[in-house]
């Protein structure tokens, strides 16, 4: 599988942003099917949830909320952290 593009991470961020809302909406929403609706991602769904994943690594780092059904997973990519960054605040 290719490397991940900068529009894949930021495409990662906003749909992570989306499940977060839900979330504190109390209204989750199914983490599989948004990954599978959401377009511009050329990765497996795996890959995806293990994006999301570090997401919730970040964020948890920052002392900010998290999706509670995506345990962090702290080996990401700087790539990753930029955008995440660049997304705050929420």
């Amino acid at each position: 599988m290719a490397r991940w593009s900068k529009s894949e991470d930021e495409k990662v961020v906003e749909l992570y942003k989306r499940l977060l809302a839900a979330e504190r909406g109390r209204a989750p929403l199914d983490i599989n099917q948004e990954i599978l609706k959401t377009p511009g991602i050329d990765k497996t769904a795996k890959a995806i949830r293990n994006r999301l994943q570090n997401v919730s690594a970040i964020l948890e780092e920052k002392g900010l909320p998290r999706v509670q059904n995506l345990a962090p997973w702290s080996n990401y990519a700087n790539q990753t952290k930029d955008a995440v960054d660049a997304s705050l605040p929420w």
